[in-house]
């Protein structure tokens, strides 16, 4: 979740380590893997939801990735292709989930794997009703999810 609270620091590193060890795979904040197995394949979808830890810039919380209060003054991601302001964060943020959902679902109805995996941040609580039509249309087989600071 890129630091938990600070929207330029993070992911542009999370994609970069990929090209340097191969033990870590995050070539994009979304992206797809097949993974061939003796006798079928698994497609892979991740996506990037932390739109949910993207508030206006000027909510105070702990959890703001897009917060004034823990980015610098001038804060930006515009030379990896990200947001241009702690201003325009949150929309940024927003709008990129809304088009890898659709980016999505286009690719899990498509696929033709034996088991169809989804690996996200946020727990299925958030949107669950997205992923759960997923599953009903298209036989999403299992959500990886994360984000929680507890075990359970």
């Amino acid at each position: 979740d890129y630091g938990g609270w600070r929207g330029d620091q993070g992911w542009p590193q999370q994609i970069g380590y990929s090209f340097l060890n191969h033990n870590w795979i995050m070539p994009a904040r979304y992206y797809t893997r097949k993974v061939q197995h003796k006798g079928f394949y698994i497609d892979y979808f991740v996506i990037d939801s932390n739109a949910f830890d993207a508030f206006p810039a000027e909510k105070n919380d702990s959890h703001n990735i897009c917060g004034a209060w823990h980015n610098e003054v001038g804060a930006n991601c515009s030379e990896n292709g990200g947001m241009e302001s702690v201003y325009v964060c949150k929309d940024w943020f927003w709008d990129s989930y809304h088009h890898q959902k659709v980016w999505m679902e286009k690719k899990v109805r498509d696929s033709t794997a034996r088991w169809k995996i989804v690996i996200t941040h946020w727990p299925c609580g958030y949107d669950g009703s997205y992923y759960r039509g997923l599953y009903e249309k298209y036989g999403l087989d299992l959500l990886v999810t994360g984000h929680r600071h507890q075990q359970e």
